[in-house]
């Protein structure tokens, strides 16, 4: 992990103009003073850009109460949209969503589903809860999933 260089990188992206990027460098204070006004405008921005990037830094900031109200409801929508783009993060977060009950109806099938599908696209996050899941019992509707996978 080098933690220097990924900033600069960052930090470059968003000098040539990646709104997702400048967002984080603000929201961080990553070669800026931290922002978190200008962190929520440029994640909107990138997002409104169609960006599915900018779409789930959006909706953490709204699932966590980041420069915004909490709303989960309007976390779910935004992890939607960026789910739909193929965004791994986005369709893990939704399964955490899932998961918890945050503005959906809980569903651990849903979830199991959704980092199934991360999984696939290599989101690790995803396939950590994946492993938690069979670890604790959930191996008849995993195998199911896996299989079809």
């Amino acid at each position: 992990m080098d933690q220097v260089n990924g900033k600069a990188l960052i930090q470059k992206a968003a000098k040539a103009g990646s709104d997702c990027a400048a967002g984080k460098c603000y929201q961080e204070g990553w070669g800026v003073k931290p922002d978190t006004k200008l962190a929520i405008e440029y994640y909107h921005k990138s997002a409104g850009s169609g960006s599915s990037h900018g779409m789930c830094r959006l909706g953490k900031c709204f699932q966590n109460g980041y420069g915004v109200t909490k709303d989960h409801s309007t976390a779910v929508e935004i992890f939607r949209r960026a789910a739909r783009r193929g965004n791994s993060n986005a369709i893990y977060n939704l399964g955490i969503c899932y998961d918890e009950g945050y503005s959906v109806e809980k569903s651990t099938k849903i979830a199991l589903s959704l980092y199934h599908e991360a999984a696939i696209r290599g989101n690790s996050h995803a396939e950590t809860n994946l492993g938690f899941a069979y670890m604790h019992g959930n191996n008849q509707f995993l195998n199911h999933i896996m299989q079809r996978g």
